[in-house]
């Protein structure tokens, strides 16, 4: 019976340790989503500005040399 209590005892201890580890990771993982996403809209932005916002790199490759 004494070796169930302790077990149960490391298997809680663990599962405090893992859900503290990942509520800490939770904040550091919003704060770099958030920049991630700021990032992204400065790259929309500059992106769109100038002459190049007609310009789609995925439609207009260039010439290729046969």
């Amino acid at each position: 019976m004494a070796d169930l209590v302790i077990f149960s005892a490391l298997v809680g201890f663990i599962a405090a340790a893992g859900i503290a580890l990942g509520m800490l990771a939770a904040r550091r993982l919003g704060a770099w989503d958030e920049r991630r996403a700021a990032a992204g809209d400065a790259v929309v932005a500059a992106r769109e500005s100038g002459s190049a916002r007609d310009v789609d790199p995925l439609e207009e490759g260039g010439e290729t040399v046969d």
